[in-house]
């Protein structure tokens, strides 16, 4: 029984409709750690995986902020451990209830990026460009943020070099490839690889190619290298040297067609402060979507739709029973 995904499923539904009340939210509350703890565990069944994103997207934008920001690193760190277009999903409903360059920064910052494990660290990285081309680049402290990249890009693992090239190419976007450049010769001008680190960088910002942000939330880098096996092409530089010359395997993430998924486009448009005076947050009995984006999402392990207001969720349930 405990092996059916329909009675885990079930079990999600019925905890996310008794939620639905505002009572019964804030007697949850001190179980909350808890609670979180099971919505973000390992899920195989792209089911119970929707229910799981569609359940943390709905919690995040209802509970009060004080409550948020108490679990925010429990909530990063779950959706780095799983990664995927989903996990993309949660983080912007996240980000769009706190200071966005906060949440970036952390995952920047040495407990992410010194993680044990490769695909953590390239999952946050990930998460940065997908915050990088979803929210306007007024919010972002870039030279900051390109000196935290830097540290990433010297990774020895060859997934991690991967995505922090393509965070440095976005970076580069953003502010200028020389405040780029200047940045990671000052950072890695002593070091033994150093010139080999920033001929990369050069390399990958002579391309003007820039990752792409799926429909789904998923982010797909723009830099093939010559042992992803989905590569049709392949693609020579310093910046691949750079990459091959780590350990471990390369990212299984490739690069689509540009007829696919839109160029990346850079937002300058608005404020900080423009954005720090938006509703804190909604009430989820008071709206049919929680937050103001695409009305379908898409988990990290498949491609099914996930519904956001009442009508399609129960409409989902009737087809799956």
């Amino acid at each position: 029984m405990r092996n059916d995904w329909r009675i885990r499923s079930q079990g999600f539904c019925a905890i996310e409709e008794s939620l639905r009340s505002t009572d019964n939210l804030a007697k949850v509350q001190p179980y909350l750690e808890s609670l979180l703890r099971t919505l973000l565990s390992s899920e195989r069944n792209v089911d119970v995986i929707e229910d799981k994103v569609r359940m943390l997207v709905n919690l995040i934008s209802r509970l009060p902020l004080e409550n948020l920001e108490d679990h925010v690193a429990q909530i990063m760190t779950g959706l780095c451990r799983q990664g995927g277009p989903g996990s993309n999903t949660v983080a912007k409903a996240l980000m769009q209830r706190l200071p966005t360059a906060a949440i970036v920064q952390r995952l920047l910052s040495d407990d992410f990026l010194h993680a044990k494990s490769s695909k953590f660290r390239e999952n946050a990285l990930q998460m940065v460009l997908f915050a990088l081309m979803t929210f306007p680049s007024t919010y972002f402290d870039v030279q900051a943020l390109i000196s935290r990249a830097t540290v990433a890009a010297v990774d020895r693992k060859k997934r991690v070099r991967h995505g922090a090239l393509d965070v440095l190419a976005v970076l580069g976007q953003i502010g200028s490839p020389k405040l780029v450049l200047d940045v990671v010769c000052s950072a890695v001008g002593q070091r033994p690889d150093g010139n080999h680190l920033i001929a990369a960088v050069k390399a990958r910002l002579a391309r003007k190619q820039l990752p792409f942000i799926g429909p789904d939330g998923s982010v797909e880098y723009a830099l093939k290298v010559p042992s992803c096996r989905t590569s049709s092409v392949i693609m020579f530089g310093a910046d691949v040297d750079w990459i091959e010359a780590g350990s471990g395997s390369a990212s299984p993430t490739s690069t689509r067609s540009r007829n696919n998924y839109p160029s990346f486009q850079v937002d300058s448009s608005g404020s900080f402060d423009e954005y720090k005076r938006k509703p804190s947050f909604q009430v989820f009995d008071e709206v049919k979507q929680p937050i103001e984006s695409s009305k379908v999402y898409s988990s990290g392990w498949g491609a099914s739709k996930i519904p956001v207001s009442q009508t399609e969720m129960l409409e989902h349930d009737k087809r799956r029973n």
